[in-house]
């Protein structure tokens, strides 16, 4: 059902409430499947609220989470070049979502700067999941929880996923995603409010982020 009255504190709150309605905002229930790997360009989605997961087969009954969506951002830009999507979108929360026409997308964008620079943020934030791929054990964690408090503009951080589904998108097991964020604790770089949500020092957590072997440097952060 269309739904123009809920809108989370991202770009799409500044847009006048006609603009708002010709994007038909839907509300999609948890488990919906917006595309699969190797079909056609359809639509691409703007996030209004709620979370998307991307997703990629990396063997037999097992999937690698490569991007996680959230308020404000869009899901499908990746397809824009070849009209293929290479991973499948589930919807893992319920959320409002615009179905945007591809072939519409280029004349909305030359309307709207917001949606135009919304592509290009989405490939920075691939291309970050990709460097962050790279750092070692805490730095993963915290460099997540820097994006998410920059995305959410306030240190208190939710995570978009159960535990589990972090772990994936981070390449770690739970077992070694809930000794990092106990480790993070002790250094007093978050705080834990409950399971998923965390108040956090954006200071201290850059200061890990930076650590080269986190095993041997952590002596190098300062004492709180």
């Amino acid at each position: 059902m269309a739904d123009s009255t809920v809108v989370a504190g991202n770009w799409l709150g500044s847009l006048p409430p006609r603009t708002l309605q010709r994007l038909h905002p839907q509300r999609v229930d948890k488990g919906t499947a917006l595309f699969r790997r190797g079909e056609h360009l359809v639509h691409v989605f703007a996030v209004l609220q709620g979370v998307v997961q991307v997703s990629r087969s990396v063997a037999p009954g097992r999937a690698r989470i490569i991007g996680i969506a959230l308020d404000g951002d869009v899901v499908g830009c990746d397809a824009l070049a070849t009209g293929i999507h290479a991973g499948d979108a589930l919807v893992a929360r319920e959320s409002v979502l615009c179905a945007i026409d591809p072939q519409r997308w280029a004349p909305r964008a030359a309307r709207l700067p917001q949606l135009a620079a919304l592509a290009e943020l989405q490939m920075v934030r691939m291309m970050r999941q990709e460097t962050r791929l790279r750092l070692v054990g805490l730095s993963r964690v915290a460099d997540l929880l820097l994006q998410l408090a920059e995305q959410s503009g306030c240190a208190q951080v939710e995570l978009p996923l159960d535990r589990r589904g972090i772990a994936n998108y981070l390449g770690h097991s739970p077992q070694t995603l809930s000794r990092s964020l106990r480790r993070l604790d002790t250094l007093h770089c978050l705080r834990r409010v409950d399971p998923l949500r965390f108040e956090v020092d954006v200071e201290r957590l850059r200061q890990v982020r930076a650590l080269r072997r986190t095993r041997h440097a952590e002596a190098a952060i300062p004492a709180h």
